[in-house]
């Protein structure tokens, strides 16, 4: 759909590219956007064309309006700004990358989705860099969370704001959802010492929230060094 939306903009406003650039690629690379999205992308990639005093949209003045773009939508729907981090930037890992692709992959019917991955390994091992790789490779919004964040003094509000978490992220989907230090957000239920049974009900309200994840295009990545 995305492909056709870009063709016939291209077609409609009488853009040319340079022949490097593949459209298939671009497709690829605007995952989450909407029509009004991409008709701004292009606007941007103009612009950028214009100042270098070129004829034809190249692929580096589409990559500067999908940068701009990216971070005008991140400080609208409260997402982080993800480094450009590679694929190549993270040395061995290799099953750990191989599980993080599986996590992404469209569901085939039939098939059972996957919820999210739990990254488990002491601190240095390159848990964060792994998510921020993933985000940064497959151009899904990211949304990082540290689970102490979340945890309010009031009655109820704790629940509250794992609920806005995913809320914003099924906003953004598709979208991968962080949650860095897990341990302190989702202890055992139960065997937390806490008067009110408050991580109780967090841990309650993240499962929750978890399960009503089929109908929406976000993975869910947590790290915990426990």
């Amino acid at each position: 759909d995305r492909g056709e939306l870009l063709a016939w903009l291209l077609n409609t406003r009488a853009i040319d590219l340079q022949e490097e650039v593949r459209l298939d690629h671009w497709v690829t690379k605007t995952s989450g956007l909407n029509l009004a999205d991409l008709g701004f992308l292009l606007d941007l990639a103009e612009e950028e064309a214009a100042l270098d005093n070129s004829p034809a949209v190249g692929a580096g003045h589409l990559q500067c309006g999908l940068s701009q773009l990216q971070s005008t939508r991140a400080g609208s729907l409260g997402l982080a700004t993800v480094p450009s981090v590679r694929w190549e930037d993270v040395g061995g890992l290799a099953e750990a990358r191989q599980e993080l692709a599986l996590a992404l992959q469209p569901v085939v019917k039939g098939q059972a989705r996957r919820t999210g991955v739990l990254l488990y390994g002491p601190p240095g091992v390159g848990k964060t860099l792994l998510a921020k790789a993933m985000a940064t490779e497959c151009s899904y919004s990211f949304i990082s969370v540290k689970g102490p964040e979340l945890l309010d003094m009031y009655v109820g509000q704790s629940e509250e704001n794992v609920r806005q978490v995913f809320s914003r992220a099924a906003k953004a989907q598709p979208c991968i959802l962080f949650f860095d230090e897990l341990d302190s957000l989702a202890p055992n239920r139960g065997g937390a010492g806490d008067g009110g049974g408050v991580m109780d009900r967090v841990v309650s309200a993240l499962l929750a929230e978890m399960d009503s994840l089929e109908s929406v295009q976000v993975t869910v990545l947590a790290a915990t060094n426990r």
